[in-house]
């Protein structure tokens, strides 16, 4: 007669396989066109952005977990300092525009007069 051990053993070895055995059936024989249902969470990316420009935010445009889409408006910068910076860079422009007029109209006959002189 086959002791105690052996018996559990011998079932223990069928229930293995026959959880292996329905197991490859179920991945081998399933429909591969069918959907694959499951419940769970998804966790989104997080992606960390760079103004081109730094600046104060006065402005949110969007929430936190807010989905944005490739182009939309985020943030709303103060562009104080900005306008300022360019009213200087076009000042600046303005004074060589001004310089290389009189240097393509030549020296005057008082500036050659008094370079003459010295």
């Amino acid at each position: 007669m086959p002791s105690r051990a052996s018996k559990l053993a011998a079932a223990a070895v069928l229930v293995v396989t026959a959880g292996l055995a329905v197991t490859w059936a179920a991945r081998h024989l399933a429909d591969p066109a069918a959907p694959i249902v499951v419940t769970g969470t998804i966790e989104a990316t997080q992606v960390d952005i760079s103004p081109r420009i730094t600046a104060r935010i006065v402005e949110r445009t969007v929430r936190e977990g807010q989905p944005v889409e490739r182009g939309q408006l985020l943030v709303r910068l103060d562009d104080e300092q900005l306008t300022a910076e360019l009213r200087r860079a076009e000042a600046t422009v303005r004074a060589s525009e001004a310089q290389l007029r009189d240097l393509r109209a030549g020296a005057r006959p008082e500036e050659i007069a008094e370079a003459e002189a010295t």
